[in-house]
């Protein structure tokens, strides 16, 4: 085996060269949690630490150009979970590496046989927010950076000059939003006159046609029913509408708690999975038309559900 570095590399020249290899994948239109920012004001031994050695010796090294480690990183930093920093962070560096959106998704997909859904899908919810903004900064249409708030639907912030991708995310962000909220008049805006839900993944049965107002009032009794719900949805993959009236489709990975009052069993029950959520085509002033949900994964007590139905 030869030595990649020269005979003399010191930790001022491992430092400079890490610092490089960050800087090749920093292009100004990638959001990237500033992380190395961050512990460069409370740790700076440990941020020079991270630079010389994760990127100035190791991601450095011939073999593999930077998109294909950035992804094998992704892939470890999704097993690990609880590492929601990191995700975002390494999803603006794949992408400033040339890395696509659809192939990060895909490499995330990937790990779900080996470290299962609940962490795979965690992973696409963190990682959603640079995708997002990856796939807004790449249209002509002048955007505003949003605020990187991990990827909340509560917390994300429109604005006025977003992309049309960004209005349809936007869209959704509000309508999972209004249902942790509560905000049955935002919930009804966000609909378009027919609505499909496709629930039958869960529950059985076959999807079906509703109107926005029959949607309020069987959605607001049975939330209400619980004590809190919490959606976050993420890793948005676009659809472009096709011709005639066909929707604009965004597929989208979505981990939603649910906080009940069963005194026999756990407080809460997770259920993970995927929408497909069918939009109508106009960027403008979209609204949702149909929510097909695919369950994947749950844990926790199942039974609040029930309860919260039947109450």
């Amino acid at each position: 085996m030869t030595n990649h570095y020269d005979d003399v590399d010191t930790p001022s020249t491992r430092f400079e060269r890490g610092r490089a290899r960050q800087a090749s994948m920093r292009p100004v239109d990638v959001v990237r949690s500033a992380v190395f920012d961050g512990l460069a004001t409370i740790a700076p031994d440990v941020a020079r630490l991270a630079t010389e050695f994760a990127y100035g010796d190791i991601h450095d090294r011939p073999g593999l150009d930077s998109g294909r480690r950035e992804l094998v990183i992704l892939a470890v930093l999704a097993s690990l979970g609880d590492v929601d920093d990191q995700i975002r962070s390494h999803t603006g560096s794949a992408l400033g590496a040339g890395v696509t959106a659809d192939e990060v998704v895909e490499a995330l997909i990937q790990t779900i046989p080996y470290i299962g859904f609940p962490r795979a899908i965690h992973a696409l919810t963190a990682a959603g927010p640079a995708l997002h903004e990856r796939t807004a900064s790449a249209r002509p249409t002048p955007t505003t950076t949003h605020p990187d708030h991990g990827g909340h639907p509560m917390t994300h912030t429109a604005t006025p000059t977003a992309s049309p991708t960004s209005s349809y995310t936007q869209l959704c962000h509000r309508f999972f939003a209004s249902i942790d909220q509560r905000d049955w008049d935002t919930f009804e805006r966000c609909l378009a006159p027919h609505v499909t839900t496709d629930f039958s993944g869960l529950w059985g049965g076959e999807p079906e046609q509703t109107t926005p107002h029959e949607l309020r009032e069987a959605w607001s009794v049975l939330f209400s029913s619980f004590a809190a719900t919490q959606h976050q949805v993420g890793g948005y993959v676009l659809q472009p509408p096709g011709e005639n009236d066909a929707p604009v489709v965004l597929s989208a990975a979505f981990r939603a708690t649910h906080f009940g009052h069963d005194p026999y069993g756990s407080p809460s029950w997770t259920l993970y999975g995927f929408y497909r959520i069918e939009l109508t085509a106009d960027a403008d002033n979209p609204r949702i038309r149909g929510l097909h949900q695919t369950p994947t994964a749950g844990e926790g007590n199942r039974n609040i559900v029930r309860i919260a139905a039947n109450t």
